[in-house]
């Protein structure tokens, strides 16, 4: 854990690594001003500052807005330090954006270590949750649009029927409804697929051992009818095994293949799943021969509701990738895509355990 203090005193920077340096847990770099942090922040990059609360040219609470100012809100912990506390300075540290506060006087070794590790872990939290917050605002935002999209199919063409219920021939009248329907289906498909996203981020069920060739075997068979509509041929050898959450990984697969179908050469489509494994983990490819992915687009093709292609007729909710990235990211893997795999076109590969990963309890 890397720790910058910032202090014009000699003695007490001194005392500060003497209290720090028990255990090789941190490492730590001083300054005497606000300049010079200014300067070692950028190439240190602490996880926790310690700031004197009176420095030559600021105080603490000035060190707290420059450094936040230069280097993002999120930047890392700041804990004030002083060798006059009172309480109304400890209010006025934390209102300034502080962490934590600590007078010199009640300081110990322990005490030191002990506080910076939980300002480290507040901070931790507190980047978790505004990113929580930006990726909820995203998402709803997202959400909004796709869901008024069909309420607003559904609403225009009931409204044509309604205002127009006896000029209407039943030809036409049908035509509406099945627009209505159709739009219906969508949303209902569109409910289902965030429903399913917020699910598999969730801890994993029962870890169990999975036979992989028998998994895409059963995904096959669900995927029957379109697979045979379009003429694709799957190709698979021994995928093996694994331990893991069985219902997450079909649908892994599931998605993978279903989506390898949708975007194959319309022309003989081609999908190939493999395995490759190394020490306790196996990566698996799912690998169509169409047109690939832009490099630009390989990133943000797993953030919800992002759907690519050009084709009008190409439905989905833009959840399935998304779902995906959940699930391995859940059992500790990683998801990627890249192009010109063994079929030459889109290669979504991910890596998942052999064996699942010790994680404590609270994760």
């Amino acid at each position: 854990m890397k720790v910058l203090v910032i202090d014009d005193s000699p003695e007490d920077r001194e005392l500060y690594r003497r209290y720090l340096s028990d255990g090789g847990e941190f490492h730590v770099e001083d300054t005497e001003t606000l300049r010079e942090a200014r300067q070692r922040f950028q190439t240190f990059a602490p996880d926790c500052v310690l700031v004197d609360f009176n420095l030559p040219d600021a105080d603490g609470m000035d060190v707290i807005d420059a450094l936040r100012s230069d280097h993002g809100p999120k930047s890392c912990a700041f804990i004030i330090v002083t060798g006059h506390g009172s309480e109304e300075l400890a209010i006025s540290s934390f209102r300034s954006g502080a962490d934590d506060y600590i007078s010199k006087d009640s300081m110990t070794p322990t005490l030191l270590q002990s506080q910076i590790r939980l300002a480290v872990d507040r901070a931790q939290l507190r980047r978790e949750r505004q990113q929580h917050l930006q990726d909820l605002e995203h998402f709803a935002s997202v959400t909004a649009h796709d869901l008024k999209a069909p309420l607003q199919t559904i609403k225009g063409y009931t409204e044509l029927s309604m205002q127009g219920a006896d000029k209407l021939s039943e030809t036409t009248r049908n035509g509406y409804l099945c627009l209505v329907l159709e739009a219906s289906n969508r949303m209902e498909s569109l409910i289902d697929g965030l429903l399913i996203y917020a699910q598999s981020g969730e801890k994993a069920a029962a870890l169990i051992p999975v036979d992989v060739t028998l998994t895409v075997k059963d995904v096959t068979k669900v995927l029957a009818s379109k697979i045979t509509a379009v003429g694709a041929r799957i190709e698979y050898g021994d995928l093996g095994m694994l331990v893991g959450d069985a219902l997450g990984i079909h649908q892994v697969f599931q998605n993978l293949i279903d989506n390898a179908v949708e975007h194959a050469a319309k022309e003989k489509p081609r999908i190939v799943i493999s395995r490759r494994a190394f020490g306790n983990w196996a990566i698996y490819s799912v690998s169509d021969n169409g047109q690939g992915i832009p490099e630009q687009d390989r990133e943000r093709i797993f953030a919800p509701l992002v759907r690519l292609g050009d084709r009008p007729s190409r439905q989905g909710h833009g959840l399935g990738l998304a779902i995906c990235q959940q699930i391995v990211e859940r059992h500790g893997g990683r998801i990627w895509v890249q192009n010109g795999g063994i079929c030459g076109g889109a290669e979504f590969c991910f890596s998942l355990p052999l064996q699942p990963i010790n994680r404590s309890s609270d994760d």
